[in-house]
């Protein structure tokens, strides 16, 4: 066995397959309109586990964004579901 890793065939990597981490904030997609993503899943979720039983965490978590992301659109979970009911009235 090769005791030098420099040498072994494990440590070997092919830097140009692996793929790229941007750094710095993502970029803003246009077409993305996070609030109403937001709503479209804190609605599937209050259906599924109820108004009590989902959490904020929870719709975070379906959205892909921080709990601190749904407080800067959201001050509550109330307010979701009355921005879900205000817009089905729309």
């Amino acid at each position: 066995m090769n005791s030098n890793p420099a040498t072994n065939s494990e440590f070997n990597v092919n830097w140009a397959d692996r793929p790229i981490k941007l750094r710095g904030r993502p970029e803003k997609n246009p077409d993305l309109n996070t609030r109403a993503r937001m709503m479209d899943e804190a609605s599937s979720l209050f259906q599924e586990h109820g108004f009590i039983g989902t959490t904020l965490r929870m719709i975070s978590d379906k959205v892909g964004v921080t709990a601190a992301a749904v407080y800067w659109y959201f001050p509550s979970k109330s307010h979701i579901l009355y921005s879900i009911l205000e817009r089905g009235l729309d």
